[in-house]
Order: C-alpha cells, then sequence, then structure tokens
C-alpha cells in the first residue's frame, strides 16, 4: 500500500529514548529519597526529577510524528489517516494489552493486586490516566500504561491538526496549546491542586511537551545542527538543572519547596526547558560503534518502560527488609537484567511481526523492523 521513499531515522534520538527510560527506571528503583545530611533536599529533588523523563518521551514523540506527517503531506499533497491510526495501532496495541492481560493474571494470585472492574475498563479504553486522578490511591505495575494512554489522546487528533493547520498554522496551534497547559497548571495552583497524581496524569498538562516537540519538529525540518561537545554537555547539564531545580523549589514532593499558586506552572516550565536542552544534547550526536548498545536499547524502549516496572516490584519483594547498599545494588542490578531481557524477546517474538505489517501502511519509513 505504502511508497517506497527514503528512509528518516535518526538513531541518536533512540539513545535519547535509552536514556529517557533509565531516568524512569532509576526514579522507580533508587529509593534514595530518605537521604539526609547536607544535600539530602537535591538528592531528594534529583530523584524525583527524573519521573519526568516521560515528559522528554512525549516531545520526542511528538517531533517524530509530526516531521513523518509533514514530510508525507510534502510528498503526496496529503494525509492518509486511516494509514496512521493503523500504524499506531500496530505500534502500541499488542503489547499495551498484552502488559493488561499479563497483570489481570497476576491479580488473580496476588491480593495486593486486586482491581476493580471500572479500573479494569478505563485502562482498557486507555482513559486510565483520568480514572487515576479520581482514584488516588490506586497503585499497581499496571499504572504505568497511565503515559500510554496520554499518547493515544494525543494520536486521535494529531493527523488532522497536520493536515489542516500545516507549518506556520501547526506552530501557531502548539503555541496555543501550550498557552491553555500553562492556564490550567495556574488555574491548579490557585485551587491548591498540586499532588502529583493530579498533575503528572492530566492530559491538559501533559500536551504542553507534544506542543514543544511539534514546534521543534516544524522548526528543524529534519536539517543537521553542528554543535560542539562543549556545547552538548553543557545543554546537558542545563536539562539536569531544569528539571532538578524545578523540582526543587515548586514540587510539592519534596520538603524544600515553596508552594504558591504559581508553583506548578514554574516547575513544567523548568521541565520543559529542561526536555528541550536534552533533546538538542543529543540532536545531530554522532555515534560511533561503542553506542550500537544503546541504539539497540532505544529501539525497544518501549517494552523497557513497560516492563521495568514488573520487574522492579517483584525484585523488590523478593529483597524484603534487606535494604543494604550491596543488597540495593543486587536488587537495581536484577531488576534491569530482566527487564531487558524480556523487552529484547517481546521485540523479537511479539512487536517485530506487527512492525513488518506496519510498514505496509507507511508512506515515510523510519526505523527499519
Amino acid at each position: 500500500m505504502a511508497a517506497q521513499t527514503k528512509r528518516f531515522y535518526r538513531p541518536e534520538l533512540d539513545v535519547l529514548r535509552f536514556f529517557a527510560f533509565f531516568c524512569v527506571f532509576a526514579h522507580h528503583t533508587l529509593n534514595v529519597k530518605s537521604a539526609g545530611g547536607r544535600f539530602g533536599g537535591v538528592t531528594t529533588a534529583l530523584e524525583v526529577s527524573l519521573s519526568f523523563a516521560v515528559s522528554l518521551f512525549f516531545m520526542l514523540s511528538a517531533f517524530l510524528i509530526t516531521t513523518l506527517l509533514e514530510m508525507e503531506l510534502q510528498r503526496n499533497g496529503h494525509i492518509h489517516v486511516q494509514a496512521f491510526y493503523v500504524r499506531r495501532i500496530t505500534r502500541i496495541w499488542p503489547l499495551y494489552y498484552i502488559f493488561l492481560l499479563v497483570n489481570l493474571g497476576i491479580s488473580i494470585y496476588l491480593v495486593s493486586w486486586r482491581i476493580s472492574n471500572s479500573f479494569v475498563a478505563a485502562w482498557v479504553l486507555m482513559v486510565g490516566n483520568w480514572y487515576m486522578i479520581v482514584q488516588h490511591s490506586i497503585l499497581t505495575p499496571m499504572t504505568v500504561l497511565w503515559s500510554v494512554n496520554i499518547e493515544e489522546q494525543f494520536y486521535l487528533f494529531c493527523p488532522w491538526i497536520v493536515a489542516i493547520f500545516r507549518r506556520k498554522g501547526l506552530i501557531a496551534f502548539a503555541m496555543v496549546t501550550i498557552a491553555i497547559s500553562m492556564a490550567t497548571l495556574f488555574w491548579m495552583g490557585h485551587r491548591h491542586i498540586v499532588d502529583d497524581n493530579s498533575l503528572r496524569f492530566n492530559t491538559l498538562v501533559e500536551l504542553q511537551y507534544f506542543a514543544v516537540g511539534t514546534i521543534v519538529a516544524m522548526l528543524v525540518r529534519r536539517r543537521d545542527l553542528t554543535v560542539s561537545p562543549f556545547v552538548r554537555a553543557a545543554l546537558f547539564s542545563l536539562g539536569l538543572c531544569c528539571w532538578v531545580g524545578g523540582t526543587y523549589f515548586f514540587d510539592s514532593r519534596c520538603q524544600t519547596a515553596h508552594l504558591s499558586w504559581w508553583s506548578p506552572a514554574s516547575e513544567y516550565a523548568l521541565v520543559n526547558l529542561g526536555c528541550l536542552a536534552f533533546f538538542f544534547s543529543f540532536y545531530g550526536l554522532t555515534l560511533g560503534k561503542a553506542m550500537r548498545p544503546f541504539i539497540y536499547l532505544g529501539k525497544i524502549s518501549y517494552g523497557l518502560y513497560l516492563y521495568h516496572i514488573l520487574f522492579a516490584v517483584m525484585v523488590r519483594g523478593m529483597f524484603s527488609g534487606h535494604d543494604g547498599v550491596a543488597y540495593k545494588l543486587i536488587r537495581t542490578s536484577l531488576s534491569l537484567g530482566l527487564t531487558i531481557v524480556t523487552a529484547s524477546a517481546s521485540y523479537a517474538w511479539l512487536e517485530k511481526p506487527f512492525l513488518r505489517l506496519k510498514e505496509r501502511f507507511t508512506f515515510v519509513q523510519s526505523r527499519a523492523a
């Protein structure tokens, strides 16, 4: 069905994907919030801030999707919306629903994982993020799917927006979206709604990262950026400082935060700036052979992201009562190893067949399956 054209693939962005995953993994497994001493507040802010790597995923996803759709529009004169939905379904749904079934199977045997029918329905319909805002206390490995739900909600209207607004209109639309997200954050701050659930799982809040990714796609327009290693290191450091600083001063999860009505908007603005800095610290990076393992890990990052929380919970249960440094190192290494092995098998045996099917509906080829 799809015309064969030159591939658009930037392997350095797969490395960035793995970096984002590793941040989320560290956030869920390191557990250093109890660190005290002079730098205890900074250490806590660092761990908490790593959760914003999910927002980096959102920005990267929007950049790639918007770029590919804009290329399809240029080459074909229109966007085949139905083919877009088929591509997203074949990429996201197989692993998503298998992971859902695995969690449901485990919940039959583990009382602590038991969930209601309405909870299951929310995830099946991919509105689980909104369910989590209402039901704050429900925490199972299945809740990691909240970010996939937000991505799917973005995909619902993404091809129509690119087709209707084109390049300049798309930038304007993205800026309006950012304004709506920031207005939402100001309103939530004014109403003292500053808990992590209400902010992180809110589609209106997270859409700003998709909007920024869209703007970057339209401004960069597939050009290579020549940036010195020093500048890249400075951008990477800036990204980390923005994430940690925003969390340290404005996040309700940190005791060092000074909360006000403008705190949520300030934190998320800094996170946005940090995501941009991380993106450009990687974009256009020349990779050697030593980076091939990280490119591969970025390729399987969807599976890594879903499976890691499952193994983190299981391994933590195996080592319950052992909190020494050696046990934490073993626990973390085992969780990561099991996650990589499972994600690799999942990619080879579950995802690849659907990715090959996806290529039949692809007009602008990207990474090969």
